[in-house]
């Protein structure tokens, strides 16, 4: 079932966008969020992907509060590229802000970009020669403890909480088919280095599923939107 092009998480911490780059005749180009399916059984969100499609990740904070952002892909921490856990830190994004996560980080200031492709070519099968975990997206989101405030401070990009357990509880049900998340061209991101304190509330977690659409149309997702009664004019036809 279509659901439109951005979900948020149950408790409308934060709403995430996937996000595809379209050429723009020579100029940096432009990310296009793409159309997102839920699964009437369990309410989970898919996003169709197609091999050598580079995508990013909109996130927005929808609170009054700065919130640290965990990232995993097919169980990988995307700023690590350590096994994905929510001990692992993370972004911080200041209150009803947004930040693009471009890619695998390599530093402060670069990341490779994420690049679907084979199941093989993920980055979860190069580091672990195992590629059953591929097809997935975790966001977490934690809030800060009352006491602290971010302010400039030693390289980290967030420290610890108390109750941490696995990101993925569970393995994710395996799809079969289609993709997995590379690694593609060098392109720049800045991030400023913060301390972050956080609480010991259980963060917010949003999962995202991925494959080509031939595996999502045979799981029966990639339905057409319902007609509405006054669609929106188009000049252009």
């Amino acid at each position: 079932m279509y659901i439109g092009n951005s979900t948020r998480d149950e408790s409308n911490t934060f709403s995430v966008e996937v996000a595809f780059y379209i050429p723009d005749g020579g100029q940096p180009r432009l990310q296009q969020p793409q159309s997102l399916y839920q699964r009437p059984s369990d309410g989970k969100v898919f996003v169709a992907g197609r091999e050598g499609q580079a995508y990013a990740l909109r996130l927005r904070n929808l609170t009054f509060e700065p919130l640290e952002f965990v990232v995993a892909i097919d169980q990988r921490d995307v700023c690590s590229d350590l096994p994905a856990s929510l001990e692992n830190r993370g972004i911080v994004i200041s209150n009803n802000d947004i930040h693009v996560f471009k890619g695998w980080r390599h530093n402060d200031d670069e990341v490779g970009e994420f690049v679907f492709g084979t199941p093989p070519q993920s980055i979860a099968a190069q580091a672990t020669g195992n590629a059953s975990g591929v097809g997935i997206i975790g966001i977490a989101a934690f809030r800060m403890t009352r006491a602290s405030l971010p302010r400039p401070s030693r390289p980290n990009y967030g420290y610890g909480a108390d109750n941490l357990k696995d990101f993925h509880q569970n393995p994710p049900a395996t799809m079969g088919g289609g993709l997995g998340t590379g690694i593609g061209n060098t392109v720049e991101s800045h991030v400023p280095r913060i301390r972050f304190m956080r609480s010991s509330q259980s963060p917010a977690i949003l999962e995202i599923g991925y494959n080509t659409e031939e595996v999502l149309n045979a799981m029966g997702l990639l339905l057409p939107p319902e007609p509405v009664a006054f669609p929106q004019p188009q000049a252009f036809g």
